[in-house]
Parts: C-alpha cells; sequence; structure tokens
C-alpha cells in the first residue's frame, strides 16, 4: 500500500519574527504596514528560497523550530506560524493558506544538539488525503 503523505517540499529559513512583530498600526486610521524586523525576514528569505510551484490538493505544514543563537525560551512557538506559512503562499508552494487547500499546520521544538549553533526553521509541505 503506498504512504498516504508523501513529503514534497523541505525548506530552511531563519527564525522568523513573532507573528506579534510582523505589523504595525500607522496613525489612528487603523492602517497596518509590515514591521522593519518583518521586512528584513522576508529580504533574506527571498534570498534564499527559491519560487515553488503550488501544491495541487490539499497540504500538510509542518514547521520545527530547531533551536539556538536567535531563539529563546520565553518565546511561543506557535507565533512562528503566520510568517512562514504566508511565505509559502508568497513564494508559490501554496495557492492559499486556508482550510480550502491547508487541512494541517503542526509546529515543534528541537533544542539544540551543540552550543553555539544559530537557531534554524524547517518547513515539511506534504500532500494530504484529508
Amino acid at each position: 500500500m503506498a504512504d498516504k503523505i508523501a513529503t514534497l517540499v523541505r525548506l530552511e529559513v531563519p527564525i522568523p519574527p513573532s507573528t506579534n512583530q510582523l505589523f504595525r498600526a500607522s496613525g489612528r486610521r487603523g492602517k497596518f504596514y509590515k514591521a522593519r524586523c518583518y521586512m528584513a525576514w522576508l529580504a533574506e528569505v527571498a534570498i534564499l528560497i527559491p519560487r515553488g510551484k503550488a501544491l495541487e490538493g490539499l497540504a500538510e505544514i509542518s514547521i520545527e523550530i530547531h533551536g539556538g543563537e536567535g531563539w529563546t525560551h520565553r518565546r511561543d512557538l506557535d507565533n512562528t506560524n503566520k510568517a512562514v506559512i504566508d511565505m509559502l503562499v508568497n513564494k508559490g508552494y501554496l495557492h492559499d493558506d486556508n482550510t480550502k487547500y491547508v487541512r494541517r499546520i503542526t509546529t515543534s521544538y528541537h533544542p539544540p544538539s551543540q552550543a553555539k549553533v544559530r537557531a534554524i526553521c524547517v518547513v515539511y509541505l506534504r500532500r494530504t488525503q484529508s
């Protein structure tokens, strides 16, 4: 029997800014703009990650945070998801990040295996049956 889930894409990106730091408000009008730290992360990702081909069918996204320098244990793990998933859409790996296309998102933390390593975010994008 064939495996129901096949790994299609594996990407390594720098640790994204927290969801709480992605956007800033501009005055009283309620307009928002991308924060400097988010723009810097997007610029780095633009260099590191090539444009992809959109996954056809339903997707499952796994986000692994590999701890190290650039990650603090006080940080909320789930606050990495928005920037990473939006990057998958912007780079063309997903048509959209709504439930028509994405059925599961998991995020896990892996402590550093050695001292003085840079924290990294590893993203797996898989096709799923349901």
